[in-house]
């Protein structure tokens, strides 16, 4: 049965990347205090073979190490690019927050809140997935189309009780021509899932 896609219908720009407007509340609780910061920036390794920025933001006990945020990152895009969808279905957690197509995203990292895929300002070729089954229908039909991420950058921001994620990534597949896209999300490295991805294309 394929998987009913929800069309996106408002949108805000965050970080430059359009995004629907239902994350707008939510992207709220990533704005952190760069001003004064400790960031360190790696460069491509065998161990992490895209360049990496750990941001740790004063006021927070880190949630997430980062190679504890580069592994979960690593696993759920290879598992991703083979279509594994049992391997996927440990990264994502079971409950959902069900938030629907409300514009308020709840700050716990331990429910599924949103994964999203907003290729064309909301038309066709979007996906925007609120609880774990239909995120692994959408990557069962992807993988159908042999799509392939592939990430190029990934800055880590890790908070109290969760880490925050920026990305750059490539995306391709039979029906995508190889694009560059800008994203961010949430991880709680203490399940080891990702509770949150929004993606777009890079502006």
């Amino acid at each position: 049965m394929a998987t009913k896609h929800h069309h996106i219908t408002r949108y805000i720009v965050v970080l430059g990347i359009v995004v629907p407007s239902m994350f707008a509340a939510y992207s709220c609780t990533f704005a952190l205090p760069f001003e004064n910061h400790d960031s360190e920036l790696h460069s491509p390794s065998p161990e992490s073979p895209f360049v990496v920025d750990y941001v740790a933001a004063p006021g927070y006990v880190p949630n997430c190490t980062q190679d504890a945020a580069v592994s979960l990152v690593s696993r759920f895009v290879d598992r991703f690019n083979d279509g594994d969808r049992q391997g996927l279905s440990s990264l994502f957690p079971e409950q959902s927050a069900d938030v629907g197509t409300t514009n308020v995203l709840l700050d716990d990292p331990s429910l599924f809140q949103q994964y999203v895929v907003n290729a064309d300002r909301g038309g066709p070729q979007s996906f925007a997935a609120y609880n774990r089954e239909d995120a692994l229908g959408y990557v069962a039909e992807r993988h159908e189309q042999n799509e392939f991420l592939q990430i190029r950058e990934l800055t880590v921001i890790p908070r109290s009780k969760d880490t925050v994620i920026q990305f750059e990534l490539e995306r391709r597949a039979d029906d995508v021509p190889a694009t560059l896209y800008a994203g961010k999300g949430g991880i709680n490295c203490d399940q080891g899932t990702i509770y949150l991805w929004v993606m777009a294309p890079a502006l």
